[in-house]
Formats: C-alpha cells, sequence, structure tokens
C-alpha cells in the first residue's frame, strides 16, 4: 500500500482509483508463457531439460491445484516452489509509475492472486479506469 503523498501519515482509502494500466507487464508475462510453451512442445528450440519449463508452466496454470501439481511432478510443493523460483516466467512490479518496485511472490496461492489481478488488468481494465482498491493493492509495494 502506498502512502499518500499529500498527507505522509495517511495511507489511501478503499475505493475507486484511477491508475495506468500494467499492460506492458501483461504483455511481457504472456509473452514469456508463451516462449516457455515453445521450449516445451519444441525441445530442439530451447532448453532440452523439458521437465523444469513444464514445473514452471504448471505452477502458474490457474487451474492446477496444489495436489494435483505435486501428484503429476512426484515432488512436494517445496521442491515445486524452488524449481519456479529459479526459472520463473512471470514476475510483478509495483503499478505506481514512480515505484515500479518488484512484488516478491510469497508462495503459489499469492502467485496464482497475482496472475489473476494481472489478467483482470490486462484484459479488463483500460488505462484511466477506476478500479476497486481491493484489487487494486494486490499491485502495490
Amino acid at each position: 500500500m502506498h502512502k499518500n503523498t499529500s498527507n505522509p501519515g495517511s495511507y489511501f482509502d478503499d475505493g475507486p482509483l484511477s491508475i495506468p494500466t500494467p499492460e506492458d507487464q501483461y504483455t511481457n508475462n504472456e509473452a514469456a508463457r508463451g516462449v516457455r510453451l515453445q521450449e516445451v512442445l519444441c525441445p530442439f528450440f530451447g532448453d532440452p531439460d523439458s521437465r523444469t519449463n513444464l514445473i514452471a508452466l504448471f505452477v502458474e496454470n490457474l487451474l492446477i491445484e496444489d495436489d494435483a501439481l505435486t501428484d503429476i511432478l512426484f515432488l512436494d510443493i517445496d521442491e515445486v516452489k524452488q524449481v519456479w523460483e529459479a526459472r520463473a516466467i512471470s514476475m510483478f512490479s509495483c503499478l505506481v509509475p514512480a515505484c515500479r518496485a518488484p512484488i516478491p511472490v510469497r508462495n503459489r496461492t499469492h502467485l496464482l492472486r497475482l496472475l489473476r489481478v494481472e489478467r483482470y488488468f490486462g484484459l479488463r481494465g483500460g488505462a484511466g479506469d477506476p478500479v476497486e482498491f481491493k484489487t487494486l493493492a494486490e499491485l502495490l509495494a
């Protein structure tokens, strides 16, 4: 959450805000997923270690639950997270143009929430559109 610069002791209130849309972040993360899919589907074009690529893609798949993920990969969730962190696809940064600090991913649940919010902004929100602060707060440092 960012402090209100006109009153340094306070934070912005809950309610609609108008901010720049993270279109570049959404586009960059979508492109990174596309490249990783190409590497998995066409190993001769990319990394021959398809398993690492599959893990990264599966971790970011909103439809695969943790239990299913660990069953598919024969790894526990901590091992899956380590592989993903070593070769993460999506990265997130604060939406405030003056800040743009990286937003660290705490766990897979947090990652999936960030991906959903990013997708919401990338597909439904436009630059300057009002958004709920609760949704916006996910992408603020």
